[in-house]
Formats: C-alpha cells, structure tokens, sequence
C-alpha cells in the first residue's frame, strides 16, 4: 500500500506553471477552509461553558440533568474543539506553507506544507476509522438489544 522511495533512484522533480497556479488556488482555498474550522472550534469551545452554564441552571426543573451528565456534555464539546483546532491549524498550516514557498521559490516551505497536509489527512483518516468503528459498535448493540427483547 505504501511505496517507498529511494531517493539515490529519484529524479528531481519540477512543477510546471500550470501545477503551481493548481496549488497556489489550492493553498488559498485552504486557508479560507481552515478559518472556517478554527471558527467552528473555537464555537464548541465557547458552547461547553455556556452548555455547562445553562445546564446548572435547569439541573433543579430537568431530573436527568446531574453534574455527571454536564461534565459529559462538557468534556464532549471541549474534545470536538480540539479536534476540529488540530484539523484547521495543519491545514492552516498547508495553506501558509504552501504558498510561501511557491512565492519564494524556497522547495523546504513546500515540503513544510505537504507534511502539515498529511497530517491533516491522517487525523482525517483515523477519525473516519473511529466513527466506522463507533457505527458498527452502535449497530452491533441495536441487533443485541432487539434480539433480547424477542
């Protein structure tokens, strides 16, 4: 699945014009996507105090709402935001990167970049695995469920 390169066999390889105009769209794309992520973050992180907050206050009219369940909701958003910070600060960190090195002509911001982009994708990667894996659990519990009240 992986290849693997040998760098001594490697041809150096150039971008054409056209290849830097895609990536410098892409860079610029990116960086908008990634504020957007930041903001969305930085949104749960805010809703977890005031979840927190609100919820105190109902926790005497609404009986299932104890201080375990609150922390839970709590300690749930603050995990989003941090996810969704580390997302947008690699892709952030893309976009930067990428776009640097293409006006400077400097090949170490490129490089600088592609690493904060698979970052990005392997955060990406391992979510999508975790959320697969949570659905199948979800389900598998579903059926076991059914099949005992039968």
């Amino acid at each position: 699945m992986t290849e693997s390169l040998n760098l001594q066999d490697s041809i150096k390889m150039r971008l054409t014009p056209q290849a830097e105009n895609y990536l410098m769209t892409i860079s610029r794309w990116s960086k908008f996507i990634a504020i957007t992520i930041i903001t969305v973050g930085f949104v749960f992180f805010i809703s977890a105090f005031v979840v927190a907050a609100i919820s105190t206050a109902l926790t005497a009219s609404v009986p299932f709402l104890d201080g375990a369940t609150v922390l839970a909701i709590s300690i749930t958003y603050i995990v989003c935001a941090l996810i969704y910070f580390l997302l947008g600060f690699y892709l952030y960190r893309f976009a930067d990167r990428t776009k640097r090195g293409l006006i400077r002509r400097q090949e170490e911001f490129v490089e600088q970049g592609f690493y904060a982009l698979k970052m990005h994708y392997s955060i990406m990667g391992v979510l999508t695995i975790v959320t697969i894996s949570l659905f199948i659990l979800m389900i598998a519990i579903m059926v076991f469920a059914k099949l005992m009240l039968m």
